[in-house]
């Protein structure tokens, strides 16, 4: 008998828990709502942040942390200084890594890049000297530095965005330079080419650089991939005059066919959607129709 008059008060208890409960619909149980038992009470956690309860309390019934960019009793960054126009477009920008005439020609003194040959993203980033990181779009070619100390002449120069005092540097030498555009799922081929070729993926086909960057890309003035090659002679003669050097008549012969690149290649020599097995030491290129229309599609 005592035995079961225990199991009965336990049951009474338990059932009178579950009569003071409140009912269970789809909008009222949340995680962060706990329930007193002795039905005084609903209570919610709270957090703290840099010492303020009453903040915190209101972040704390949704999230465990603050938003990005927002700053405990102060007003957000963003929001500061709403009415200057170089922090308009801030989420929109592309940043690239900034190197210097003097870095590149420190570069080829030390022999970690080789001037008579094509110099691209590839090149720099395997010094591991200007690394890429997260959303960074290549590098920026800048007269900081070393812009009467250049000697060295490159047969081709790639980087994504160059200052016309860097150009007129590197074409004094007797050097070429072109700028491109790569966009973030290109950028982590080239960065690091072994590494993408063992996850087996096939070769990216790269996009077009967005509107906003379209003038550039396409201007012979700042050397673009997209210009036409007429206009980037005739610029270079007028760069020429303006900065008052003489183009070198012997200029470093190389095979500009063999390096040549599409707008959509991003290797040269490797068709996108071709898959490079390090393995094998093979190019498997896509042979079907429709995965070619697909590589070569505008974008």
């Amino acid at each position: 008998r005592a035995n079961s008059s225990i199991v009965i008060m336990s049951v009474r208890s338990k059932l009178g828990l579950i009569r003071r409960m409140p009912r269970i619909d789809l909008y009222g149980p949340r995680a962060t709502e706990r329930f007193d038992p002795q039905g005084e009470r609903h209570w919610t956690k709270r957090y703290q942040f840099g010492g303020s309860e009453e903040w915190g309390e209101r972040w704390g019934e949704r999230q465990s942390f603050l938003p990005i960019g927002n700053h405990v009793r102060k007003m957000p960054f963003y929001l500061a200084i709403p009415s200057e126009p170089y922090n308009a477009d801030w989420l929109h920008r592309r940043e690239l890594v900034r190197i210097s005439l003097l870095d590149l020609q420190r570069l080829v003194d030390l022999g970690r890049i080789d001037p008579s040959k094509p110099v691209d993203l590839t090149d720099i980033a395997a010094t591991r000297l200007f690394p890429l990181k997260d959303r960074q779009y290549g590098y920026q070619l800048t007269d900081d530095a070393g812009l009467d100390n250049l000697t060295a002449r490159f047969a081709r120069l790639e980087v994504q965005h160059a200052s016309e005092a860097a150009i007129a540097a590197i074409e004094r030498s007797g050097g070429r330079i072109v700028c491109r555009f790569y966009d973030l799922s290109s950028i982590a081929a080239k960065s690091d080419p072994r590494a993408f070729f063992a996850t087996g993926q096939p070769l990216p086909a790269c996009k077009l650089p967005p509107v906003s960057a379209i003038d550039y890309y396409s201007s012979a003035e700042s050397r673009g991939y997209l210009a036409n090659p007429a206009d980037i002679d005739r610029c270079r003669d007028e760069l020429a005059q303006k900065y008052g050097y003489s183009l070198s008549t012997d200029s470093i012969k190389h095979e500009d066919q063999q390096w040549e690149k599409s707008p959509r290649q991003i290797f040269a020599g490797l068709q996108p959607g071709s898959v490079v097995s390090v393995a094998d030491r093979l190019v498997y290129k896509p042979l079907s129709a429709d995965v070619l229309a697909h590589y070569q599609r505008p974008v």
